[in-house]
């Protein structure tokens, strides 16, 4: 009876701390375009790039409406980056163009 009991408790001491160890330790499963964030001692899943605060020990994730609005307005930039970016390409395309087909006239017009 004392070896059983003292088995027990050895379990209860050792294995159980162990095994809540190697728990906290393991990876967890963040679904894609998310993210883990840790608040003070609190670990969150929220959105990559989502506004987080603490306020009066809160945590206040921002609504998805805010997110989706912050997400479109970033999204609205870049495209208007990438069009000027085209534009400038396309520019440049068109002098290429001009370039070439000048001497070209210049060879036909030199072997004539």
């Amino acid at each position: 009876m004392f070896l059983k009991t003292t088995l027990f408790i050895f379990i209860i001491i050792v294995l159980i701390p162990a095994v809540s160890f190697c728990q906290g330790a393991g990876d967890e499963d963040i679904p894609e375009g998310m993210e883990l964030i840790e608040v003070g001692t609190v670990k969150l899943v929220v959105p990559e790039e989502a506004q987080v605060k603490q306020v009066a020990g809160l945590i206040i994730v921002e609504s998805i409406d805010q997110y989706v609005a912050r997400a479109i307005s970033r999204m609205k930039e870049l495209l208007e980056k990438m069009e000027l970016k085209y534009q400038g390409l396309e520019n440049n395309f068109k002098k290429l163009e001009e370039e070439v087909e000048g001497l070209r006239k210049e060879k036909n017009a030199s072997s004539k």
